[in-house]
């Protein structure tokens, strides 16, 4: 949808006496004008202007200023707590927000430090609060009018619902707004890495405890959510969307878009292929389905090995991963295809684990090898073990091949072009996101080969690679697989 489109759509219900033009608003016949790019620091003057319109001229006369400054921010809140809109404002429609950029007179944009396919996330600084937060924003510029429509709701349920939880591994809502057609959300900043990022960084060797004791922090997260009339189900648990807090080094709950309040909630398809469970794919989640979830990310966390799609997940003792038998019958139910036959609840799971987590630390070996997180900047990893656990296929191989990637040497090129033809695709996808890390442009042809793969996500990463390596747009679905000719 174009600016203008949205520029021309009905103001949100609550806010139509508030005329929004640039620095100027107009409420109840008088218009504001605002003066810096800090509307909240600055003062905010009535000033005597002469509009003139296309059917008429309007004198308005100067008259005190008030005593109280009054935001952008406050005057919406005071309308009922509703979003508002500014319909045009110093913000590009559409794009990168750059440092400094000043949203809803109070947030201060510092950098982006996270950008998904429908969500951009920012740093930035609350200048009222004089404290950092989170921007959250919702990327609507190549959606369809229905598209958009139903991401904004789904962008505004969630705003709402995070606005009426309180629990301590749970962010927190701090605003809700639109600013030239873009839609913002502004959650309380939490210091920390999230959990893919960390795995990837620790080359998968984090001590079971610690992955225990996440399991325990996921669980109480779970259990609050659960108990909530009617329960909140969050329906896309997995390592991208948890958060490790620096300060006690727990699990913090994050993206929330997906979540919904009902006991069964029959929707369409929705989660991560691999993380959510066969009900959720057919559209009939219910909280047993989060805890589906919960059992796959902690497979991940053992084993190194993403979540198959087919729900086949190879068992943790009989793969000689580094799990005790404990644990790997903990991830086993909750991994169960027939939810009566997973953990009745969070409570029963969290008990389990905490169990196992006792155990664990009183069988761990002397001087087993752990990566805490102070001495994640200082793991280096050589070339030369990086190959021999890709040709090993091994439980890192996967993880190996990421790594190579990152490495910048130019050795790996010839390590990763043969791992474009592997039978398995899980291979094929880190091969191709290995070489496009690696930045060298003679990748290229050898990628473009994968365009008629038969696996529609390859296809997709393949294009996204080969955009990347050399800087211009492919039209989309531009290839189609023999087999569908």
């Amino acid at each position: 949808m174009s600016n203008q489109d949205r520029a021309n759509k009905q103001e949100p219900e609550g806010v139509s006496s508030y005329l929004f033009n640039g620095n100027w608003m107009e409420k109840d016949g008088i218009k504001w004008a605002f003066f810096g790019s800090d509307r909240d620091k600055e003062s905010h003057h009535k000033v005597q202007e002469k509009e003139h319109t296309k059917n008429e001229t309007v004198t308005k006369s100067e008259i005190k200023v008030p005593s109280d400054k009054i935001s952008i921010t406050d005057l919406a809140r005071l309308r009922g707590g509703k979003r508002y809109d500014i319909e045009t404002s110093g913000i590009p429609a559409y794009g990168i927000l750059e440092p400094d950029t000043i949203l809803s007179g109070r947030y201060k944009i510092l950098e982006r430090y996270k950008s998904l396919e429908k969500r951009d996330f920012y740093t930035a600084k609350d200048l009222r609060l004089e404290g950092p937060c989170i921007v959250k924003e919702l990327k609507c510029n190549h959606f369809s009018d229905e598209e958009e429509d139903y991401y904004r709701k789904k962008f505004n349920e969630e705003a709402k619902l995070l606005a009426t939880l309180s629990h301590p591994n749970l962010p927190k809502t701090i605003d809700y707004f639109t600013e030239n057609g873009r839609y913002f959300m502004v959650i309380d900043y939490i210091k920390g890495i999230d959990l893919e990022t960390y795995f990837e960084n620790c080359y998968g060797q984090i001590e079971e405890g610690q992955i225990l004791q996440w399991g325990i922090n996921l669980c109480d997260i779970l259990e609050y959510l659960h108990t909530q009339d009617p329960p909140v189900i969050h329906r896309d648990i997995k390592p991208s969307n948890l958060f490790i807090r620096e300060r006690d080094w727990s699990v913090v709950l994050f993206n929330f878009g997906f979540a919904t309040r009902s006991d069964r909630a029959r929707t369409k398809q929705i989660g991560t292929s691999g993380y959510a469970p066969p009900e959720q794919l057919s559209g009939k989640a219910e909280p047993r389905s989060d805890i589906y979830s919960v059992g796959a990310t902690l497979h991940y966390l053992l084993s190194g090995e993403s979540p198959r799609m087919d729900g086949d997940f190879t068992a943790l003792i009989a793969n000689n991963f580094s799990a005790s038998i404990d644990t790997d019958l903990i991830v086993r139910k909750a991994l169960k295809t027939k939810i009566k036959d997973r953990y009745e609840d969070a409570k029963e799971m969290r008990k389990a684990l905490r169990d196992a987590s006792e155990k664990v630390k009183h069988s761990e070996e002397e001087g087993k090898k752990f990566f805490k997180k102070d001495t994640i900047k200082t793991i280096v990893h050589h070339f030369e073990e990086l190959v021999q656990k890709i040709e090993r296929k091994d439980k890192g191989r996967l993880l190996a091949i990421k790594e190579i990637g990152k490495l910048g040497d130019p050795r790996a090129f010839d390590i990763l072009i043969p791992l474009l033809g592997d039978e398995s695709a899980s291979i094929r996808l880190s091969a191709i996101s290995a070489l496009a890390n690696m930045k060298d442009k003679k990748a290229i042809p050898s990628l473009s080969k994968l365009l008629e793969d038969q696996n529609m996500e390859i296809r997709q990463k393949v294009i996204e690679a080969i955009e990347s390596l050399s800087n211009k747009k492919l039209p989309p679905l531009m290839v189609v697989p023999k087999e569908e000719r």
